[in-house]
């Protein structure tokens, strides 16, 4: 059932929200076209070397991260505030006090918050994607598919909505608890980042939806109390404050072991052979200077007789007062290094080669000479038990080898035992933990310990508060399978009333049941004070 009424009730209502956010999107998104012309100028004057990312809006990854937080803030607060602007017990009463089912109004409702959602997000973003795809306004190649990122942003924006709504929905007596639906949000925005396809994206995102907007659903019925909520909805809420339990029980665990455990570590770095700059292209035969103000490019080097170019590598450095460029191409069979206009500096067997080293490594020495860095496959290398060494090989320079060395093999880095164990004993039994050797995998013995030792705590609350048995068995079970996280998602959804001495067995009993969960006595009668205007009826 749609109520037109109540829809445009709360457009009107949160109409300015919606307006301002629309407004400060649009400026984010024009001074992130403002930051792409500055960068692209700065690369046809050949003066930085950027990402692939960097040269495309669409793609420009510090802009897409600042457009997941601001989804994700906006949407949570307009959720959040169409829900406290009717937050007071009365004003509540009165609203949901009608002849129409509470779910019709929570539906209505959401309906006409996604709707702002979508026209203050959505267009300032579709007119975004437009602009890049005009030919000429931007100078980078288009697809439609550039725009899956932001349109998975703009989709994870709607979990957030629920997320705000179920925030403004609970009635809980620790605020953090009534928050916990917000980690559900903030996860699947930060996974958007680390799947790998669309079409995961989307299967996040549902999750995260359904998941955040049956609990809202469910809180939406009670007015926000978890108690007579329907079993679907229950169980959503559990789940997503046990998966935000979880996130918020990782970051203080590594937050605390970078606090109290600081090691000293040592970095080295290495030139990659395969490294994306503006001034040069190569091709599998052919290898280009590129002059983007003219719109050319020049031929440097060519491979023959099935030779294939597998990498190459552009470096600027300073030689007295000049700047020099230099570009190291790498062949199937050979080491080349030019001059920027093609003249031939240096020219060496690619030996020992690819797959085993695919990095190289172009060092200039005082004496004129060079010296090249070999360095294996790391995940070939694992394999292999590190029996490829990185090698070092000193030329002159017309390119002889004067004298080469193998570097030993370093030391692996010293592992974090005490957090590796940490984190497998307070990990779920659902989750599977494989962390570290079989040696140290005995340490998943502990989380059977801590998941029974969560069962028998959640079991002993249940039994002071009387929970039913089948109530028992169901949240001891869950207990079991998540451990601390869905221990602590148990104490934030479950509301626990006072407690009273009873007068008939002198325990303490619940004073929200009309008798005792000992004795069925009932509660006594209150004390005369003199002002009773009742008496009793007696017969006559």
């Amino acid at each position: 059932m749609i109520l037109k009424q109540l829809i445009l009730k709360e457009v009107r209502e949160q109409f300015k929200v919606a307006l301002i956010a629309a407004a400060v999107l649009s400026l984010m998104l024009a001074l992130g076209l403002v930051s792409y012309g500055n960068q692209l100028q700065q690369v046809a004057r050949n003066m930085a070397q950027v990402g692939a990312d960097m040269l495309q809006p669409l793609l420009n990854k510090t802009l897409l991260s600042q457009v997941s937080c601001f989804c994700g803030l906006f949407g949570a607060l307009l959720g959040w505030l169409q829900i406290r602007a009717e937050a007071h017990p009365d004003l509540w009463a009165f609203l949901v006090h009608r002849p129409v089912p509470r779910t019709t109004l929570f539906w209505n409702k959401a309906a006409a918050g996604l709707m702002l959602y979508g026209a203050a997000v959505g267009l300032p973003l579709a007119g975004f994607v437009l602009f890049v795809a005009v030919p000429g306004k931007v100078a980078a190649p288009f697809a439609w598919a550039m725009a899956l990122p932001l349109l998975a942003i703009l989709l994870a924006g709607t979990a957030s909505y629920f997320a705000g709504v179920l925030t403004g929905l609970r009635r809980a007596r620790w605020y953090a608890s009534r928050g916990l639906g917000l980690g559900v949000a903030v996860l699947a925005h930060a996974l958007l980042f680390v799947v790998p396809e669309f079409w995961h994206a989307v299967l996040l995102i549902l999750f995260a939806l359904l998941l955040l907007a049956c609990a809202s659903w469910g809180s939406f019925q009670t007015g926000g109390f978890f108690r007579d909520q329907p079993a679907a909805a229950k169980g959503s809420l559990a789940l997503g404050f046990t998966l935000s339990a979880g996130v918020l029980m990782a970051v203080l665990l590594a937050l605390t072991f970078n606090l109290l455990f600081t090691h000293d570590y040592t970095y080295s770095y290495s030139q990659l052979s395969q490294f994306e700059v503006p001034g040069a292209l190569a091709s599998a035969r052919t290898a280009y200077r590129v002059d983007l103000e003219k719109q050319e490019l020049t031929p440097l080097f060519s491979v023959t007789n099935g030779n294939a170019i597998i990498g190459f590598s552009e470096t600027t450095r300073v030689v007295g007062a000049t700047n020099s460029t230099t570009l190291l191409v790498l062949s199937r069979t050979a080491i080349d290094v030019l001059e920027e206009d093609g003249r031939f500096q240096l020219q060496s067997p690619y030996l020992p080669a690819a797959p085993e080293y695919p990095t190289v490594s172009l060092y200039w020495l005082r004496d004129r000479g060079f010296a090249l860095r070999f360095d294996p496959d790391n995940a070939l290398n694992q394999e292999l038990k590190g029996k490829l060494l990185s090698q070092l090989r000193w030329l002159d320079p017309s390119g002889g080898i004067r004298s080469s060395l193998e570097l030993p093999t370093p030391e692996p880095p010293v592992r974090d035992l005490l957090a590796e164990h940490v984190i497998t004993a307070l990990a779920p039994l659902a989750i599977p933990v494989t962390i570290g050797e079989e040696a140290n995998r005995l340490w998943n013995l502990p989380r059977l310990a801590v998941a029974l030792l969560c069962a028998g705590a959640g079991w002993r609350l249940g039994s002071r508060h009387h929970f039913s048995r089948k109530r028992q068995l169901s949240w001891g079970a869950y207990h079991f399978l998540f451990g601390v996280p869905g221990f602590l998602a148990f104490l934030a959804v479950q509301e626990w009333p006072a407690q009273a001495k009873c007068p008939g067995c002198g325990r303490l009993r619940v004073v929200d049941l009309e008798q005792c969960e000992h004795c069925e006595a009932g509660f006594a009668p209150p004390a005369k004070t003199g002002t009773e205007i009742f008496e009793p009826l007696t017969a006559g």
